[in-house]
């Protein structure tokens, strides 16, 4: 733990800039990423933007998947440095925690950027994530995300309780085997490669063309079932990378536009509109 504290606070320093290095993505009537935003320089500001972002993923919930299992989640925010802890309600109220009020929860206490937890006590649910006040004024950390646009820990709370949540109940009685030690990086079967190409160039047709989604979509589900078909070694290696993490990020995707945009993404329209912005940029 010391070598890494070292590495990463001593050695090999994360690049800092307080001010956008990269410009915001303006096409087709949409302003999107970190510097089309005024940002959360302190963990009261940002827990404002975040209970928000929050309120707005719960209004428009039903939008982002089939039959939606994730309502009703709750957040706690937690600052690194001043220990200070926050609870979130699924309609965005804000509930400033004590010690031992957050201590109640036995919430691993992470201490690093990107790493969250599940809790579940007296039928409150949802994520802790941790907030890094240095995070909160450094661009590299966030601005990588277009569809977000600010300090980006509701990806946590959006993305990993698709996997805990939704990706759960597809399991099934002997679970989901995330293990492969074959993995997906099998460059020599190039004929299952292309047919996975293809089906993602398939999947993101029918997202960018709205007046042929049907039919782009129809023949990514006839290329799928070939694809498992035909490539079997291939399909089953490429389980936790093309079909878990690849709904999880699609899912990530939906919900954080809705919520790091409201006042430009208001229905599935304008989503899937921005969407083809992001997939095209």
């Amino acid at each position: 733990y010391g070598v890494v504290y070292l590495g990463h606070k001593v050695f090999f320093k994360i690049p800092f800039s307080d001010k956008p290095t990269i410009a915001a993505l303006n096409k087709d009537g949409f302003s999107l990423d970190a510097a089309s935003h005024e940002q959360p320089q302190t963990m009261e500001a940002y827990v404002e933007v975040l209970s928000r972002q929050v309120k707005n993923y719960n209004q428009h919930i039903d939008a982002y998947w089939p039959n939606n299992p994730q309502k009703n989640q709750y957040v706690i925010a937690k600052s690194l440095n001043e220990q200070e802890a926050y609870l979130i309600a699924p309609d965005g109220v804000i509930k400033r925690m004590s010690k031992p009020e957050f201590d109640s929860y036995n919430v691993s206490s992470f201490n690093m950027d990107g790493q969250w937890c599940p809790f579940n006590i007296n039928d409150i649910e949802g994520a802790y994530i941790p907030v890094s006040p240095e995070g909160l004024k450094n661009y590299y950390v966030f601005q990588k995300y277009y569809h977000l646009g600010t300090y980006d820990q509701f990806l946590s709370y959006s993305h990993e309780l698709f996997h805990s949540i939704t990706q759960e109940r597809w399991a099934g009685p002997t679970g989901i085997a995330y293990g492969n030690a074959d993995r997906d990086e099998r460059f020599n079967d190039s004929s299952a490669r292309r047919t996975r190409m293809l089906l993602q160039q398939q999947l993101t047709a029918a997202i960018c063309d709205g007046s042929n989604r049907e039919k782009y979509i129809k023949e990514a589900v006839s290329t799928y079932k070939a694809y498992r078909k035909n490539n079997k070694t291939d399909y089953d290696a490429a389980l936790p990378f093309d079909r878990i993490e690849g709904t999880a990020y699609y899912y990530e995707l939906v919900s954080a536009l809705y919520a790091g945009y409201p006042d430009q993404i208001k229905n599935q329209n304008d989503m899937y509109k921005a969407l083809k912005v992001i997939l095209a940029d």
